[in-house]
Order: C-alpha cells, then structure tokens, then sequence
C-alpha cells in the first residue's frame, strides 16, 4: 500500500495550520472538569491528535495523555472531503462506542477574528487549499481578496467555530 500520499497530504500546510488554527476553547477545560471529573491525575486518550493542539491542553493541565492520529494509515481511503468530513458523524454512529451506559453531548462555541493576512493563512492551513504552485492558486486568491472585501468590517472577518463535546463512560 502506498502512504506516501497520506504522510505528505498536510506537509506544506502545517505552517499555516500551526499560525491561524485556533486551539480549543478555554471553556472546555473548565467544562471538563465540572461535568466530567475532569483531574490533573485523569488519563487522557486523544484520539485523532493531529497537531496536538488538544493534547497541549491536557498537558497544561498536568494530565498524562496518549496522543495517536491514526490518519496516516487512512488518508489512503480518502478521495472526497465531503465523504470524509467529521461533520458527518451521527450519534447513532457514536452510540456503539459508548454502549449500554449512553453519553452526553455538550457545545462550545468562540471566536477567532482576522484581516486579510489571516484568511489567507487560515485558507492555506487546508488540506485541499491550492497552494502556490497550483495553477489555480492565483485565481483562488483573487476570489478570497474579493470575498474578503465583500465580507470584512474594518478589514476584518470573524470566524465563528463550535466545539462538540460528546462524554461519557465507556461500557
């Protein structure tokens, strides 16, 4: 099987990634440990780390955590970001992990502001963004500059996110 593909799918993002992808939400900690018994002695699995941006909470927490991205492996199997896209994921899809003992869901929504600058960078950070050495790169700037121009108040845009919490005890 070739994974060359999956082990560069996200290499000349990872700048990009890094510099205008939010973390998470400070709320979540805190949620964390008032709903769920959230500790600094609570070991953490993280599932899907990518660029450990939640593990890097849990270790100012003070929590031992097990960081695994599992996507280098299944990337291969990905042709279509709709078909992969986490927001396709159900509850009656989550339900078996849970099993008998059910879950909650829980959702926490912020706020990461840019100018023009940081829309680019954030479009750049994509997986599936052109980047400069794409034929189509020069265009699909030319239409974020337009949209952000249409969009932008005082040269910024906001971009709202929203983090799904779904917990409970494994059976």
């Amino acid at each position: 099987m070739n994974t060359q593909g999956s082990l560069t799918r996200f290499s000349h993002t990872v700048e990009n990634y890094i510099r205008y992808r939010p973390g998470y939400p400070p709320d979540l900690l805190e949620f964390m440990k008032n709903k769920m018994g959230l500790s600094a002695q609570s070991v953490v699995v993280d599932i899907g780390a990518g660029t450990n941006k939640l593990t890097e909470l849990f270790l100012q927490n003070g929590n031992p955590i097990h960081a695994v991205e599992p996507n280098a492996f299944l990337r291969d199997f990905s042709t279509d970001l709709d078909k992969i896209d986490h927001r396709h994921i159900s509850e009656e899809q989550l339900a078996p992990f849970f099993g008998k003992n059910g879950f909650a869901y829980h959702e926490i929504y912020y706020l990461q502001t840019f100018d023009f600058e940081g829309v680019k960078g954030r479009y750049l950070s994509c997986s599936y963004a052109f980047d400069e050495k794409h034929p189509r790169h020069a265009t699909a700037m030319q239409r974020l500059s337009d949209t952000f121009e249409v969009h932008s108040e005082t040269g910024m845009v906001d971009f709202w996110y929203l983090t799904k919490i779904y917990f409970g005890q494994i059976a």
